[in-house]
């Protein structure tokens, strides 16, 4: 751990905490100077636009704001009077100059146009801290005064406050510094003699008769009068215990003697009892030895009825469960005859249904092959109407050589072929119903096909379930058979296990009344033996808190030599 002195710990808490306050306050008066001198020239320079302001206002009334006489001059006037005002110019409501202290620049506008100003501010602008006053005349924004001030001025006088702000900073540092140093130097003072007297307690040869002076009333002062009180409070113990010092040397002595004494009559009377328990010992452990024994018999039996009665157990539970299952067996072999019968009696109505089926579809290829000699028909119309047609033409055209003779007959022919016509229609519409039939009637034939393949693979599919039936109830009735032996040779095993159980836990009574013995005969030799350990351990202890004595006053003796010693290097008179 660094090892710092109170000055240096004075040092480090208090200069920098000043140091903070000091560079606190110093930045707080820069600023409040930096703020305070640009509100000062802010509200110079708007005296200065308003003065301006009211120049206009009151030639308003006689002018316009444009035919102003020598205003530039006036401008310039301005400047020569107020320092620190670099430009003054005013400009109509367009952000067009009319009057500019550069007589130059009267009537060009301004290169940054802004928006309209419609009550005083000031603004920073380049290299300048720019001021704006508008001019209202009759309600009515009609141009603006615009007032520049250098930035560098006010930097420069901003400036110059931080390097006087930063010299008085450090002469404070310096003056705060000193008056510390000083005011430690006052405290440490004392406490340094102080240091240099307790240096001499702990290194020298402990006189106790110095004192330190008191010479202040503060708390340094009362440090060094509790001191001496304290000094002299140890003067006085360090008299009383080298009386008592000697009174314990003496003490010590006699303690040595008797104890040497009685560790001899100790001695003797540990080597009887030493023998009575090493007999006793003998006797327990052969006790022990035949109480095993007679457990590990116990235990085995216990075991050997344990696994009876898990026997005994899952014989109940195999009972239980052939009873259970020989019930399925049952049960299955009732529901493969009814399965059996349930499928005769769908080999039955499948049958039928393939017979149904067949008929169906003899019946559906007859009317197939009425469909076709119905096509056939309609074919022989659709020709015969086609000829009746080519008739009729043939008349018309017969009629018409014969001229008006043959007008009759040429309404007839014309009559004639329009029924030609609607027969060859009427023809045309059938045979496109009967093709559609027809394309029926050959998918019904093709369903049909289907149907009945799907029966036959029915058929023999429920003669392999009937057969699998039969297998079933065979195989059940055998089952019942076997189960039925197995009944009763579980109920046999089960009374013989039985008789087993009992024999067991008569040899387990028997062989715990046996143990109880033991245990009582062992619980002795124990408490026996436990005694003759007790007061063999209670010497031992005795011996040793004898030999422990002597060691003490011995000790004791050495202790009160070496205090002795130690008392003579304090001078207490």
């Amino acid at each position: 751990m660094l090892h710092l002195s109170i000055k240096t710990k004075i040092t480090l808490a208090v200069v920098p905490v000043v140091t903070a306050v000091v560079l606190s306050i110093t930045v707080f008066m820069v600023s409040r100077f930096s703020t305070s001198y640009k509100s000062a020239l802010e509200q110079k320079s708007m005296a200065v636009c308003n003065s301006i302001s009211n120049t206009v206002s009151n030639n308003l009334s006689y002018f316009t704001l444009d035919s102003f006489s020598q205003m530039s001059e006036y401008l310039q006037n301005i400047l020569k009077v107020n320092e620190g005002i670099e430009y003054v110019f005013i400009t109509d409501e367009n952000n067009k100059i009319l009057y500019h202290n550069d007589e130059a620049k009267n009537g060009t506008l301004l290169q940054s146009a802004q928006e309209k100003v419609l009550k005083p501010v000031t603004i920073p602008f380049g290299d300048y801290y720019e001021s704006i006053l508008p001019i209202i005349w009759e309600e009515n924004h009609i141009g603006s005064i615009h007032l520049g001030i250098q930035k560098s001025l006010i930097d420069f006088k901003i400036k110059d406050m931080i390097t006087i702000s930063v010299l008085i900073f450090f002469i404070s540092v310096i003056i705060i510094v000193l008056a510390l140093h000083y005011t430690v130097k006052l405290i440490l003072k004392p406490l340094k003699k102080s240091v240099s007297l307790l240096k001499q307690f702990s290194q020298g040869e402990g006189d106790l008769t110095q004192v330190l002076s008191v010479k202040t009333r503060d708390e340094i002062g009362d440090m060094a009068s509790y001191f001496n009180l304290f000094v002299e409070k140890l003067r006085k113990m360090l008299q009383e215990v080298k009386k008592d010092n000697e009174k314990v040397s003496l003490s010590a002595n006699e303690l040595a003697s008797n104890a040497h004494e009685n560790a001899a009559s100790i001695q003797e009377i540990t080597a009887s009892i030493k023998s009575v328990a090493e007999n006793i010992l003998t006797e327990k452990e052969k006790t022990e030895e035949a109480t095993k024994n007679i457990q590990m018999i116990i235990e085995n039996m216990n075991q050997i009825n344990k696994m009876t009665e898990d026997i005994n157990d899952q014989i109940s539970q195999s009972s239980s469960a052939i009873e259970e299952m020989a019930a399925n067996i049952a049960s299955s072999s009732d529901m493969a005859s009814q399965a059996n019968r349930t499928s005769e009696n769908l080999e039955n109505v499948s049958e039928e249904g393939r017979k149904a089926i067949q008929t169906l579809s003899v019946s559906i290829e007859e009317v197939s092959k009425d469909s076709t000699q119905i096509q056939e028909m309609v074919q022989l119309i659709m020709d015969i109407a086609e000829q009746t047609n080519l008739l009729a033409m043939n008349a018309a055209i017969e009629a018409a050589h014969a001229g008006d003779y043959g007008k009759g007959f040429a309404v007839v022919a014309e009559e004639i072929r329009k029924l030609a016509d609607n027969s060859t229609t009427s023809a045309k519409e059938i045979q496109g119903v009967v093709k559609k039939i027809t394309e029926r009637i050959q998918g019904n034939l093709k369903l049909s096909d289907k149907t009945k393949d799907g029966f036959n693979l029915l058929k023999r599919e429920i003669d392999k379930v009937k057969q699998a039936n039969h297998e079933i109830a065979e195989s059940m009735e055998e089952q019942k058979d076997a189960n039925s032996s197995i009944l009763e040779s579980i109920s046999k095993l089960n009374a013989f296990s039985q008789k087993i159980s009992g024999e067991l836990n008569n040899q387990v009574r028997y062989g715990e009344g046996i143990n109880q013995m033991l245990s009582n005969l062992n619980i002795l030799s124990e408490e026996i033996a436990t005694a003759m350990d007790e007061e063999k351990t209670a010497l031992q202890e005795a011996s040793l808190s004898v030999e422990h004595i002597s060691k003490i006053s011995n000790y004791l003796r050495e202790i009160s030599n070496k205090v002795e010693e130690d008392f003579h290097k304090f001078k207490t008179e």
